[in-house]
Order: structure tokens, then C-alpha cells, then sequence
């Protein structure tokens, strides 16, 4: 292991507990007023996740003006729906507008929102409306919410138990996260596919192995002239096998990386020795889900 990166850090990275910050919500409601007032709503899409956006009016025939059309491989309007499928080409930083115009009389006569693209996440249903809503649609948004507020309780739950252990390598053997076997390591840097960016560069990474997790420490060059990287989330999904994903526990790193300097960013899942077998891509991105780091062929020892 490098002397920068001593074992503590993977110890603390391998206990630590979830993340608290929730996702794009997948059903999303917005309420367009009679007198528009303020920016139009916020929308989350995601390079190739498919967002429905549904209205309560019919629209208008060839109404519909999206900015940055080149960005997605899929703009199908129906009589009141419209289906959008962003492509890699999406501008991560750049919020563009959507608006609609109604075929009735009523108002308002037209609708906008904003679709800000992240790297991971994205409403998967946006229903729009131009009136009061129904109960129906409070209805499926308090479930919507539900689901969320259970999700964030059992992860507090998990934070708090994974605080009150013993730390350091008592707290690796009190968790059963280490066996008898302890901690497997190898570099993997010469068989990964990083493709190139213009942002962040894959300096070298090395993968762990524990009795019930995996980790990956990935050291990252920030070039001179880039904003400072903070990561966010991450995602290990199984290559050949859609839908196979690990559950990653948060991001760690030991600070933000500033221009120009390198820096660990250590990411954890959950995995048998069974389910850490076979070729995983690693997706990072940062705050906001602008700037990402796609990394395939990583594997476990």
C-alpha cells in the first residue's frame, strides 16, 4: 500500500455508515399557477434514464421547445405527455429549459421547467399540472416521500450503530466486515478503462477485499486549471449484467482536491465473496453530478 495512504484510513472508510443526502425524488409533481411567479421548477434527468413528463391538458401540436436538442437521443411528444431520454451528451452544467404550450384557452396557455442533468440519478415521472391538484396525485407523492423518509431512517439507524462499536481494527472484527483471512489487496491500475476527461485524470487504483466488503482507493489528479473536485456518490454496477449493482456506502476522502494536487478517494460496498466476482464499472461524480469518473474492469481479489 502507498505510504500515502495509511491502513487507518481504509479501516475508517470500511466502517463508515451511509450517506444522508437524499436523491432526485422519482416522482416529482409540480403545480403551474394561473400568473406564473418566480423560476420555473427544477426537473432531474440523467444520461440515458428515460423521464416522462405528463401534463393535465392536452398540448399544443408542435409546441414543444427544448433548449440543447442535440443532447438527447429521444424528444417524443404525445397529445399530453412528453417522453425524454437525455444521451452522454447532455450538458452536466448547464440547466436547460423545457416549454410546453396547451391547446385549450385555459391559463396559463404555456408551462417551463428546468431539467438539470445528473450523472446518477433522475425523475423517472413529472407530472404537471394547471389546477388544483387531486387527491390521487397527494396520494402518490406522500408515498413517494414515505419511502424516502423509511430510507433515511435506516440509514440513520445504521450511522448510529456503526458509531457505538469499537473503532480501528477491534471494530473491523466486532462487525464481521474482516475474517480470519483479513484484508486482500491488489493493484488493478494496468486492467482498468478509464476514458479520458477533461476534468479529472485516474492516477492509479487499488482494490480491497474484506469478508462481507469491498473497497477501491482511487488516486485522482486534479488538473491547474479545474475547480476543486469534491466527490459525492458513486455507483459499481457488474459489466454484462444490467441492473446488478453493489450497495456503495458513501464516498471518502480526506479533503476536497484542490487544483493541481492529487488525492485518495476511497469507495466501499457492500459484497459477499460471491457477489464481488466478475468485472465492475466504477461511476464517481461530484457535487451536483457535473463532473464524473467512469472507470471499467475493476475487479476484487
Amino acid at each position: 500500500m502507498p505510504a500515502s495512504s495509511p491502513v487507518f484510513l481504509l479501516a475508517l472508510a470500511l466502517l463508515a455508515g451511509p450517506a444522508l443526502a437524499a436523491p432526485c425524488s422519482t416522482v416529482r409533481h409540480i403545480e403551474i399557477p394561473a400568473v406564473p411567479a418566480g423560476d420555473a421548477q427544477p426537473v432531474c434527468i440523467s444520461p440515458g434514464q428515460t423521464t416522462v413528463v405528463s401534463f393535465d391538458a392536452q398540448l399544443a401540436p408542435g409546441s414543444v421547445t427544448l433548449e440543447g436538442t442535440d443532447g438527447f437521443t429521444m424528444v417524443d411528444p404525445g397529445a399530453s405527455t412528453l417522453k425524454l431520454v437525455p444521451s452522454e451528451k447532455v450538458p452536466l452544467d448547464k440547466p436547460l429549459r423545457l416549454t410546453v404550450r396547451f391547446a385549450d384557452n385555459a391559463a396559463p396557455l404555456s408551462a417551463s421547467i428546468v431539467l438539470v442533468a445528473h450523472a446518477e440519478e433522475a425523475a423517472s415521472l413529472v407530472e404537471v399540472h394547471r389546477r388544483q391538484r387531486s387527491a390521487e396525485s397527494y396520494k402518490q407523492e406522500l408515498k413517494a416521500k414515505e419511502e424516502e423518509a423509511r430510507q433515511l431512517r435506516e440509514e440513520v439507524a445504521r450511522l448510529r450503530a456503526d458509531k457505538s462499536g469499537p473503532g480501528g481494527l477491534r471494530g473491523l472484527l466486532a462487525s464481521g466486515a474482516m475474517g480470519k483471512d483479513g484484508v486482500a489487496s491488489k493493484e488493478i491500475s494496468p486492467t482498468l478503462t478509464a476514458p479520458p476527461t477533461k476534468s479529472l485524470w485516474v492516477v492509479g487504483v487499488t482494490a480491497y477485499r474484506s469478508a462481507s466488503r469491498v473497497a477501491l482507493e482511487v488516486e485522482l489528479s486534479n488538473p491547474e486549471a479545474a475547480p476543486t473536485w469534491t466527490g459525492e456518490g458513486a455507483t459499481l454496477t457488474l459489466e454484462g449484467k444490467k441492473g446488478v449493482t453493489l450497495k456503495v456506502l458513501p464516498v471518502w476522502q480526506h479533503a476536497p482536491i484542490a487544483p493541481g494536487e492529487n488525492r485518495f478517494v476511497v469507495v466501499e460496498a457492500e459484497a459477499t465473496v460471491e457477489e464481488a466476482r466478475g468485472n465492475f464499472t466504477l461511476k464517481m461524480w461530484e457535487e451536483g453530478g457535473t463532473r464524473t469518473v467512469t472507470i471499467g474492469g475493476v475487479t476484487f481479489p
